[in-house]
């Protein structure tokens, strides 16, 4: 299923009060949602692991992670909204 269609199918279904409907395409949101933010991160983790630099610093390490952080936290804005 497409996540536009599942958009769609949850808020009709919120729309018509059929909340039983409405948790299934949720949950399907969700999944897909975070199935993508993990695939990112196996994705970020394998360019660091495989990269040819030999001496990566603390200081790279934690703006990575910072990098990471801050795009969990807009994503989560984005879902607020």
């Amino acid at each position: 299923m497409l996540i536009n269609e599942s958009y769609e199918e949850m808020i009709n279904s919120i729309a018509q009060q059929d909340f039983s409907k409405a948790g299934p395409s949720f949950n399907d949101i969700m999944n897909d949602k975070i199935a993508t933010a993990l695939e990112q991160e196996k994705a970020a983790i394998a360019s660091f692991m495989f990269s040819d630099e030999d001496d990566v610093t603390d200081e790279e390490i934690d703006d990575a992670i910072d990098e990471l952080e801050d795009d969990d936290e807009d994503e989560e804005d984005d879902e607020e909204e």
